[in-house]
């Protein structure tokens, strides 16, 4: 029974270590897209809330795929996996376990999935060069990310209907 024991948390530490780096890239990654979303103009509380809860829930489910596939499978470990991971498990959360839904309901979650997979993508590309790669690829590209953010405000990126007052003035 010791021994059973002793071989299960093994496998935790293994699964757990390699959740390390998917993880913190989605940390990294809510912070991000928060910051995205509070640039534009997006100032409802409650709204950048759900889609950080959704966003870490992606994280979790992707880094979770990742280490049990390199688990398994140690000889495909790397950053190409980690993406493709982040590809398709972080589509679950976006599109199909949402949560609590924004106030507008035509609240496009595909904004946010492409946002998901830039900050993957140019992460994981930054992380592959090691620090000069996030220092010289990762951060410019997000402070193009963030100068975008303000042009796609008014075009993209949905707002509550306005209510229109109909009492008396």
């Amino acid at each position: 029974m010791l021994i059973l024991l002793q071989a299960l948390i093994q496998l935790l530490l293994q699964i757990l270590k390699g959740m390390v780096a998917p993880f913190v890239i989605s940390v990294l990654g809510a912070a991000v897209v928060a910051g995205f979303l509070w640039l534009a103009t997006f100032p409802w509380k409650r709204n950048i809330e759900t889609v950080v809860v959704t966003w870490l829930m992606a994280g979790l489910v992707s880094a979770l795929a990742y280490s049990i596939v390199i688990y398994v499978a140690p000889v495909l470990k790397g950053t190409l996996l980690m993406f493709l991971s982040a590809v398709v498990m972080g589509a679950f959360p976006f599109f199909f376990l949402r949560g609590r839904a924004p106030s507008n309901k035509q609240f496009r979650w595909w904004v946010l999935y492409i946002a998901w997979l830039y900050v993957w993508f140019t992460l994981l590309i930054g992380w592959r060069y090691g620090f000069g790669g996030l220092v010289f690829i990762t951060v410019p590209a997000f402070i193009v990310a963030f100068g975008m953010a303000f042009i796609m405000a008014g075009k993209v990126l949905p707002f509550p209907d306005p209510v229109i007052f109909k009492g008396e003035n």
